[in-house]
């Protein structure tokens, strides 16, 4: 198995704090209460040093897979340590957006103005007109009038189990214009139906559907890629009332055509990339199976009050996943440790579908958009209709 490369080096004396609990004469001493706080002190630090080195946002959960790479906490503490970072957080002893915030979570903020004079801001809007003339020489450096699918026999979008994988991947998938999502488990209604109006818009003008997809490599992260396509044929059904006007309906989209590829996460990758397997399978309120006398026996879930047999232990898919995998599962979060392998890995999954020559051929096509601009502009100012007072 490879070794991961940690982000900044491992530091052998950091480890994750722990306090002293017990009431009573076994209480914290002050030797106890320094020692924490020592340990306390260089465990922030160590952690500001990797965040230093971060490109990309991460979720609580990432950063409990970046410091068991550091050696910092085994696969069992990843519990503790979220814990930990929400609790240093609050007392302010690490940056509140060190971690990346719920999206569902966040608040819907709406524009409540800027004070200022009105003197203030006609100055200032006279002060852009004074520009104006600089500006237009040169605007043509925004010129974006080539539209890259448009040369494309495919379109291509992009769905991920995790928000860590959707920050990690955007870079790459912004470089060639595909659309990305997280799903977070089971994608909703709404996710499926944008995806869907996408592929429909594209595919009537002839490209092939593609939709590439990376997630857990469980026995349920392999069966939502695997379903990509039935949980599009589930909406095809649906419609969308244009506008609010009931009378003017977008109809749904017949996946027939899609294809689906699933580039990640694979058992190969991940024993290559050295990244981590967790030995167990829980799922919501329980777990598929566990380990009992080196034998897989049947796991449980809780229902109410109560420990049952889970049900799903004989699902076809699951015993197939327990034959070839075991009980253990890699979560798609684990990327985080190795970014520039997971960028690559979504770069060659895009490159299988668009060549990077056709990338190539629309930067030179926007580059000549761009000449081209710069001239016709350049005979605008240069006519002797041209009006600069009115500019």
């Amino acid at each position: 198995m490879a070794k991961r490369k940690a982000l900044v080096p491992a530091r052998e004396n950091i480890s994750l704090p722990r306090k002293k609990s017990t009431p009573g004469p076994g209480a914290p001493t002050n030797a106890d209460k320094l020692k924490y706080k020592c340990d306390r002190d260089m465990f922030i630090e160590y952690i500001l040093e990797i965040y230093s080195t971060l490109d990309f946002g991460v979720s609580s959960r990432g950063w409990a897979y970046l410091l068991e790479t550091h050696g910092i906490i085994t696969k069992g503490e990843f519990g503790q340590a979220q814990e930990l970072l929400i609790d240093l957080r609050k007392k302010g002893f690490l940056p509140v957006n060190i971690t990346i915030p719920d999206e569902e979570r966040a608040f819907t903020t709406f524009d409540s103005g800027i004070e200022q004079a009105p003197g203030d801001f006609a100055q200032e809007w006279f002060d852009e007109f004074q520009k104006a003339e600089w500006y237009f020489r040169r605007s043509y450096k925004e010129y974006d009038g080539v539209d890259f699918w448009q040369h494309q026999d495919c379109f291509v979008m992009m769905m991920v189990e995790k928000g860590d994988l959707k920050r990690l991947f955007e870079p790459v998938c912004e470089k060639y214009y595909i659309p990305i999502a997280s799903t977070r488990g089971w994608y909703d209604v709404h996710e499926r139906w944008e995806a869907a109006y996408r592929f429909k818009f594209h595919e009537s003008r002839g490209r092939q559907p593609i939709m590439l997809y990376c997630g857990d490599h469980d026995p349920d992260g392999l069966k939502i890629s695997e379903a990509l396509k039935h949980n599009f044929e589930e909406i095809r059904d649906c419609w969308e009332a244009y506008e609010r006007d009931l009378d003017r309906q977008v109809e749904g989209w017949d996946p027939e055509n899609l294809i689906v590829d699933r580039f990640g996460l694979n058992a190969d990758f991940i024993d290559e990339k050295g990244l981590t397997w967790i030995d167990n399978l829980e799922t919501g309120g329980g777990y598929y199976a566990e380990v009992i006398g080196g034998e897989i026996v049947q796991g449980k879930i809780r229902k109410g009050n109560k420990w049952e047999p889970h049900p799903g232990f004989d699902c076809d898919y699951v015993q197939e996943y327990l034959q070839e995998h075991g009980v253990r599962k890699c979560e798609a979060n684990a990327l985080v440790v190795a970014p520039a392998a997971g960028r690559e890995l979504a770069l060659q999954a895009i490159n299988k579908h668009i060549p990077r020559a056709r990338l190539v051929e629309h930067i030179k096509n926007r580059a000549i958009g761009k000449k081209e601009s710069k001239q016709a502009i350049e005979a605008l100012l240069e006519d002797e209709d041209f009006d600069r007072d009115n500019l």
